[in-house]
């Protein structure tokens, strides 16, 4: 071979670089662009949600002219009597390369979901290599540093600290530390955990949002399709990642609204259980409606089979009815809980006597009552724990002595009334 053989080889066309064409690829299926920095290259794709948009039982236009503000308490209750519009919120969702939050796991593909105008819009950042990564998190810093409060769903626990991870190891500064932090996954447990049979997003989207997929890529084949992508260019598998990520932060928006609507409709409702009525009405007294706090619970603890969950939502019921000066209804409720084994019915009759004690003057019906506490608890088959025992027989008997002391008293009164 001469000196110019050898030279000409690089005149020849050049094959392009494999990984380039597979990123290429992906992008020109998906309608995305290749951004390339000084950090690095990352592909971007933009989705616009536009006002006649469907995503269930609801459209974006409806729900962005009818919900322009969220209430904080309705996701977090120390957040009282605050605001916010939708369009100070980031909804965020990561599709990683597992499912642990340690520093190997990688968020390659990021979608950011904001309000703009009259739509929704998410935009996603698709990590092509990992040399590439500082350059992904710099555009959606640059992105989110615009917003006030971050929306996700299960985020606290997985998707930020994984991406303040990231961050941190790539020596750069997290724009969602010091961000309020909504997380879905919260709320969602606090009012619906006992009327689903799970809380997953994909659950609540078929049974608040009325939405169903069709064709969806299942989570856990996620990370695999990435690596296959990333060792072999399989570019065509991603497409349904790319839409599964935008799913998720579209239904994000959707439920959050969808939270609000609920509890502002709450009293209209027939609770599916107690448990979630006393969900409800937590909520109602953390804003001071003590009233319809009472109402909420009453309406379905009368109605509901006496259960654990119904033992609790009667203990609540007894003390707002006691706070309302409800005495009549907060011993029916008492005498209804007496019916249950355990501590409850310990508490329900203790309850009761005090009642008929200081509110009816009852001292004989009380005495009973007390009488009949530690009867129950003097049984062996009361379902009492054994370290709770001493404290009963202890709280009964000063009970029961007091009663004693007055009927004394009132049967001395009696008698001096008469021979005067």
């Amino acid at each position: 071979m001469s000196k110019f053989d050898f030279l000409d080889r690089f005149n020849q066309p050049q094959k392009l670089d494999p990984d380039h064409e597979a990123l290429t690829d992906l992008a020109s299926q998906l309608g995305g662009e290749i951004v390339n920095t000084s950090s690095g290259n990352y592909l971007q794709l933009i989705g616009e949600y536009r006002a006649d948009f469907s995503h269930g039982d609801s459209r974006v236009g409806t729900l962005l002219d009818k919900h322009p503000e969220l209430r904080l308490d309705c996701f977090d209750p120390q957040r009282l009597d605050e605001q916010l519009k939708l369009s100070d919120l980031v909804f965020v969702d990561a599709e990683t390369t597992g499912l642990s939050a340690a520093t190997g796991t990688v968020a390659f593909l990021v979608g950011i979901g904001f309000v703009r105008g009259d739509q929704f819009v998410v935009q996603q950042f698709f990590l092509p290599d990992y040399p590439d990564e500082a350059a992904q998190l710099e555009a959606i810093a640059d992105l989110v540093s615009n917003y006030k409060v971050v929306c996700s769903f299960n985020g606290k626990s997985f998707d930020l600290p994984l991406l303040e991870t990231r961050y941190i190891m790539q020596r750069l500064s997290s724009p969602f530390e010091g961000m309020l932090h909504i997380d879905l996954l919260h709320s969602s447990r606090r009012f619906w955990r006992h009327r689903l049979p799970d809380v997953t997003l994909q659950t609540l989207e078929k049974s608040l949002l009325g939405f169903y997929r069709h064709g969806d890529t299942p989570g856990y084949m996620i990370p695999q399709l990435y690596f296959d992508f990333l060792r072999e260019g399989r570019a065509e598998p991603l497409y349904g990642v790319f839409q599964h990520n935008q799913l998720d932060i579209v239904s994000l928006l959707f439920l959050a609204v969808a939270t609000q609507r609920y509890l502002n409709q709450a009293e209209e409702y027939q609770f599916y259980s107690a448990a979630e009525a006393l969900a409800i009405s937590r909520y109602l007294l953390r804003q001071g409606r003590l009233e319809n706090s009472c109402q909420a619970a009453a309406d379905q603890f009368a109605c509901c089979e006496l259960d654990e969950e119904a033992e609790a939502l009667g203990i609540h019921l007894s003390r707002l009815q006691k706070r309302l000066g409800q005495h009549e209804a907060a011993l029916a409720t008492f005498r209804r809980l007496a019916a249950r084994p355990g501590e409850v019915r310990l508490l329900a009759l203790e309850g009761a006597a005090k009642l008929l004690e200081h509110q009816f003057g009852d001292l004989e019906t009380a005495g009973r009552t007390v009488v009949a506490a530690q009867e129950y608890l003097d049984n062996p088959i009361a379902d009492i724990p054994y370290d709770r025992i001493l404290f009963w027989h202890e709280s009964l008997g000063r009970r029961r002595q007091r009663l004693l002391r007055k009927l004394s008293r009132e049967s001395g009164d009696s008698e001096s009334r008469k021979a005067g």
